[in-house]
């Protein structure tokens, strides 16, 4: 017969077994949680690529359309206003080809805000050309009474650092090619391909890691409005997402590498990044979660 020792061992082992089988269920349980981390810090980075502010393409958006104008490119982008309080300088330098009538175009700009907590420095090469409504080049952006109807707007090259708070961004490489039409409407509209290669330390959660990361964009019928129209976009930008991943301290995920498709819906200051079947929201003026 069984004796009370053997009861007790039998019961011991089989609280233990339950243990371990429930431990490894809340193990499985916490598994699915992974994604969402990585893919919100996949959209942090894409959000910063897209940024007005960071130096993202946001921001050659916005000197594609100061093209479309009188005043032409401009040193200093709209975000070195008063609105985000903060202070910088920025210098330009062009050169024409009449042979072949593209501009080519060096903008060189800093900017930190008032509270050192927003610092950025880009370099951009752009070259561009004045297409009349027949798609003959012209010199300028209106030549006696006839006004550009597009664009041909190429960034050739481009580097730069952004740091946020929350993210630390290095540009390495930087290339795009966009025919931006109705340019002589108060909203203009973008097609065509970008590129980015860099890296982003992201600090959140309690830790730190670094994306060393490519990013390809297509625009397809972006509509950017000029800022006296408000300055908003609205449209579709899909696009591709690549990194390897490092941590400095706890690991909020396994994977090591990414690639993510993912798609941007931009409307007026928003844009809603969708990463794996989720959507983060963003505003694309800053780069920052709203």
């Amino acid at each position: 017969m069984e004796n009370q020792k053997d009861r007790r061992l039998r019961f011991l082992s089989g609280a233990l077994v339950f243990a371990l089988v429930l431990s490894g269920c809340k193990n499985n349980g916490t598994e699915p949680q992974v994604e969402p981390v990585l893919e919100e810090d996949a959209a942090y980075a894409v959000a910063g690529a897209l940024s007005e502010g960071g130096g993202g393409a946001a921001e050659q958006m916005g000197d594609a359309v100061s093209l479309a104008g009188s005043g032409g490119l401009q040193a200093e982008p709209s975000y070195l206003d008063g609105q985000f309080r903060v202070m910088g300088n920025a210098t330009i330098d062009t050169s024409y080809d009449a042979v072949t009538g593209w501009w080519t175009a060096t903008v060189v700009r800093s900017k930190t805000s008032l509270d050192g907590n927003y610092v950025a420095q880009i370099s951009r090469v752009y070259q561009y050309q004045f297409l009349n409504s027949s798609g003959v080049p012209q010199r300028r952006y209106i030549v006696g009474s006839d006004t550009a109807y597009s664009i041909h707007f190429i960034i050739v090259s481009g580097t730069g650092y952004h740091r946020t708070p929350f993210r630390v961004h290095r540009l390495d490489s930087l290339h795009g090619d966009w025919m931006v039409t109705n340019t002589h409407t108060a909203v203009v509209t973008i097609n065509g391909s970008y590129y980015r290669a860099g890296s982003d330390t992201l600090t959140t959660r309690e830790t730190v890691r670094t994306h060393n990361n490519t990013l390809t964009m297509t625009f397809t019928d972006v509509r950017k409005a000029r800022p006296a129209a408000g300055g908003g976009i609205s449209g579709t930008i899909s696009g591709n997402y690549t990194a390897t991943i490092t941590f400095t301290g706890p690991e909020l995920y396994r994977e090591r590498s990414v690639n993510k498709d993912f798609t941007i819906v931009l409307d007026g200051d928003n844009a809603d990044i969708h990463v794996g079947g989720r959507m983060f929201p963003f505003g694309w003026r800053l780069g920052a979660h709203r």
